[in-house]
C-alpha cells in the first residue's frame, strides 16, 4: 500500500508543478507533511534489523534534506532565468513517473 501512496504523491505533486498554481500555506504544508509521512514510513520500513535507529534515522533525514536544497536550488535556478516552462515539464514528467509506478504495482 505505502508503494501505491507514494505514486500518488508523486503524481500529485508533479500536477501541481504542471499547473503552476499557488496554494495556500495551510494546504501546502498539510500537503507536504502527508507526503513526507508516507515516504518516511517506506525508509522505516526499509531499515535493516539490528541497525542502529539513531544513525538510520540521521542517515535519511539528511539525504532528504540535501535532497529538498538541491530540488529548492535548481528551482530557483530555472525560475531565475526565466524558464518557468522547464519546471512545468519537469512536474509533468514526474506525474509521469507516478503514473508508471502505479501502472507496475
Amino acid at each position: 500500500m505505502v508503494e501505491a501512496l507514494i505514486a500518488t504523491s508523486l503524481i500529485a505533486l508533479g500536477a501541481l508543478l504542471a499547473a503552476a498554481r499557488s496554494l495556500p500555506l495551510a494546504v501546502t504544508v498539510a500537503l507536504t507533511f502527508s507526503m513526507g509521512l508516507v515516504h518516511g514510513w517506506a525508509h522505516g520500513a526499509e531499515m535493516p534489523a539490528g541497525a542502529p535507529m539513531q544513525a538510520f534515522f540521521a542517515g535519511f533525514l539528511s539525504a532528504t534534506a540535501l535532497l529538498h536544497l538541491c530540488g529548492i536550488g535548481l528551482a530557483s535556478l530555472v525560475m531565475q532565468r526565466g524558464a518557468a516552462v522547464a519546471l512545468r515539464a519537469g512536474g509533468v514528467g514526474l506525474a509521469a513517473i507516478g503514473c508508471g509506478l502505479l501502472a507496475g504495482l
